[in-house]
């Protein structure tokens, strides 16, 4: 115990000090004298001295090691953590006396809470990135929004001129068939505007909430592709941060389009559910699953569009998961309620 790289002390069944090794009386500026044939309460201040001796009659009672993190103020007045192990230790008696041995973990606890630190920024920063490209993302849908009103404007634009050009003479055949030309462009027009608006940001889930949004948009995505969906009537008690609720809904709309593209599904479900802990938010489908698929039981973590799904969940606090098989393909995205409050 003399040659251990941490501290070392016996106590007998009376849980009184028989011996403390060098580096024990080194990390506590105090000679052995001050110990031996003592019990905590006479070195040490009464709350410590309980807490000791609880951890104490824990070990002689169960007759089992006990391991602990704690933490003490050395002689400089410098806080320090142990990893301290406990164990039953027989005296001289044959009783069951208890011994322990302590290793200073402070400079890991310190990397430790500078690597939790780097995490937290690391986090923000992911949020604030994510941010910044939903911001570039609805600059670029805009640009596409104007370009195709722009130019499908214009093809109008020819056809009325045209229309009108031919109108004086009479309502030629000629002019009629363009006018019937005209009518599909406009409806298929007015069908990209609302795809594109819907991809830039619903405005149901600003004004509604997550499962109202879903609810349209399940039904919008189900009359445009003719895939099933079913959607679960859980909701939770308290509105989610508006990130989080646009994080989940993101999370659904690219679940829903590899479930109808790539998976080949009939159906699919979208069930959200909300407990004390964290809300989650799971799509199921029928389709193929995933062309190389892991081992049943694992989850899988490869691509199919998931870098910015995942992304989109750390960046809130949150996990995504997915599991698939021939039988279809199940995503899971949880976010713990704690993480609602973003920085800003």
């Amino acid at each position: 115990m003399e040659n251990l790289p941490g501290v070392a002390w016996i106590k007998d069944a009376q849980l009184r000090y028989t011996y403390l090794s060098e580096n024990c009386q080194k990390a506590l500026g105090r000679s052995s004298e001050e110990f031996l044939g003592r019990d905590d309460f006479e070195p040490w201040p009464a709350e410590a001295a309980a807490e000791r001796r609880a951890r104490d009659l824990e070990v002689q009672s169960s007759r089992q090691a006990l391991q602990a993190v704690q933490s003490s103020t050395d002689p400089d007045g410098n806080l320090s953590h142990w990893l301290v192990v406990k164990f039953p230790f027989r005296d001289a008696d044959g009783r069951v006396g208890v011994a322990g041995v302590g290793l200073d973990i402070t400079d890991r606890m310190q990397v430790q809470e500078t690597l939790r630190h780097f995490a937290e920024r690391n986090r923000q920063l992911q949020y604030r990135l994510l941010r910044a490209h939903d911001r570039t993302e609805q600059r670029r849908l805009a640009a596409l929004l104007h370009d195709l009103i722009g130019q499908n404007l214009t093809i109008l634009g020819l056809g009325v001129e045209f229309v009108r050009g031919h109108l004086p003479e009479a309502i030629a055949p000629q002019a009629a068939e363009r006018l019937t030309q005209m009518g599909p462009l406009v409806e298929s027009t007015i069908s990209m505007v609302r795809e594109v608006m819907v991809d830039m940001h619903p405005p149901v889930l600003d004004d509604y909430g997550l499962v109202p949004a879903l609810r349209w948009y399940a039904q919008a995505f189900e009359a445009r592709t003719g895939l099933r969906i079913r959607l679960g009537r859980g909701e939770p008690a308290k509105r989610p941060a508006r990130e989080v609720e646009l994080a989940l809904f993101r999370v659904v709309q690219e679940a829903l389009t590899n479930a109808a593209k790539h998976g080949g599904a009939q159906s699919a479900g979208i069930e959200v559910s909300c407990d004390s802990a964290c809300i989650r938010v799971t799509v199921t489908d029928d389709g193929a699953g995933i062309a190389e698929r892991p081992q049943s039981g694992e989850i899988w973590r490869g691509g199919w569009g998931l870098p910015a799904m995942r992304e989109r969940m750390e960046a809130v606090g949150g996990s995504l998961s997915i599991e698939s098989s021939a039988q279809g393909t199940c995503v899971t995205a949880r976010v713990p309620l704690r993480s609602e409050a973003q920085p800003s």
